[in-house]
């Protein structure tokens, strides 16, 4: 397969690796990815910049005929032979860090925004589980599609990684101060970096961690693994292993932790606050484990990802994937601060019509648009649910010039019975003269 530029009409890149047929190709509206399917049986997912080969998936369903996406989900739909599948693609959870101070720092795509905690004052009384309507801040682009984000410790800088590449920028500004190619980052506590530039350059103890959590002076750490968390304690006893001379083999110091409790749990997000491990397991509920009893702090009605704890107001803080506070909002009956904050216009325009707000909710474009299509029954539908008297009585001359007598026999039998030709049932007294009204105008048409 090959991609082609269509201004200059040169192939920038020839894709090779399907042994037959290419069948369907797919641009990922938002993800920096080409999907191409085959004859073959694979689906393989290409780096939309760089042109690498990022993953082969075979399902051995005989040949591939049609892939599907969708924008504002990660979820592709493969067509084979024998059947359809629908897969997941990168990962959910929000590309998001806060410092210290409050400040949180999110990339959505190639954009990055930043707002600031703090801003609403120590009195500002919130709930428990209650969405904040921040103000958000444009900070900037990246150069790379972001996979991670993380401040280092004192917040000045954040470090942004993701295809093989990290570059750090200054938190506030959002300038470049340095990059490189690692696969993985990792400030320390003195705000240094390390970075894995090879796989012969560390060692990884398990592959079925998923993470690690430790708590702010280095004592416990929690280790999350598929099905379960293991909380542990640092014993000092590596420095002395050291001082003694003793040889170290692959398993590193032996006693160099201590297992304190082991909960059957998968944690989503996690993070310490003091002895107390709080995090979210994929049943998307907030607990709490201290001494290893693990008590559940709050349900949570859709997928919430931990940001960070503020000490001086005691509030944690959790942050969606969409970003999104305006339908928590009309979830607690906030339906007018629901409709500030909305941005979507489709949303916007059904909290409009909850509260009346008909300026808001562009009715008068809706009628404007529905007299040039000459959509009548649309007309009487919008006229009806105002109770616009003029706008019926407008829409019955419309309608008899149109030949829509059905329109405007409802428009007249709304406004006055005198005027329809079933008066005889509401005004007897009127029945002659309405049939001669009526004969007349079949005159006419005839």
């Amino acid at each position: 397969m090959q991609v082609w530029d269509y201004q200059t009409k040169s192939c920038v890149q020839t894709l090779e690796g399907h042994t037959h047929n290419v069948s369907a190709v797919c641009f990922h509206p938002e993800l920096p990815i080409i999907i191409t399917d085959s004859e073959d049986g694979t689906v393989r997912i290409w780096h939309a910049t760089t042109y690498r080969l990022e993953n082969t998936l075979n399902y051995g369903l005989e040949r591939v005929w049609a892939i599907g996406c969708m924008k504002g989900s990660r979820r592709i739909v493969i067509g084979y032979d024998e059947g359809t599948i629908m897969v997941k693609i990168f990962r959910e959870v929000p590309v998001a860090s806060m410092d210290n101070s409050g400040n949180i720092i999110w990339a959505k795509h190639n954009e990055i925004q930043t707002m600031d905690i703090k801003s609403f004052g120590a009195d500002f009384e919130v709930t428990d589980g209650e969405r904040l309507p921040l103000a958000v801040k444009e900070l900037g682009t990246c150069d790379l599609y972001p996979q991670s984000l993380k401040h280092n410790p004192n917040g000045r800088f954040v470090v942004v990684f993701g295809d093989g590449e990290y570059i750090i920028y200054t938190a506030l500004a959002w300038r470049n101060r340095s990059f490189g190619s690692a696969l993985e980052f990792v400030w320390s506590f003195e705000g240094e970096y390390v970075v894995r530039e090879s796989s012969s350059k560390i060692m990884i103890l398990s592959k079925n961690f998923q993470n690690l959590y430790w708590v702010d002076n280095g004592d416990l750490v929690s280790i999350a693994c598929d099905t379960s968390f293991y909380i542990l304690k640092y014993i000092d006893a590596v420095q002395s292993y050291f001082d003694s001379g003793r040889p170290i083999d692959e398993q590193g110091v032996k006693d160099a932790f201590e297992l304190l409790h082991e909960t059957n749990e998968r944690i989503r997000t996690g993070l310490w606050v003091g002895d107390c491990f709080i995090y979210n397991n994929s049943s998307w509920r907030r607990n709490y484990c201290v001494g290893g009893e693990v008590t559940t702090m709050f349900h949570l009605d859709r997928p919430m990802y931990l940001l960070g704890y503020l000490l001086s107001q005691s509030w944690v803080y959790v942050i969606d994937k969409l970003f999104n506070v305006a339908h928590f909002l009309e979830s607690r009956g906030m339906v007018e601060d629901a409709l500030e904050v909305a941005t979507d216009p489709d949303y916007r325009f059904e909290l409009a019509i909850q509260l009346s707000k008909l300026d808001i909710a562009k009715l008068q474009m809706v009628e404007e648009c529905m007299k040039h299509a000459m959509d009548l029954s649309g007309l009487l539908l919008l006229y009806s649910s105002m109770g616009d008297a003029e706008g019926i009585f407008g829409l019955s001359s419309l309608s008899k010039e149109q030949w829509k007598n059905n329109v405007a026999f409802l428009c007249l039998f709304m406004l006055d019975t005198r005027g329809c030709s079933e008066a005889r049932s509401y005004l007897p007294s009127k029945g002659s003269e309405i049939v001669t009204v009526w004969r007349n105008d079949l005159n006419k048409a005839s």
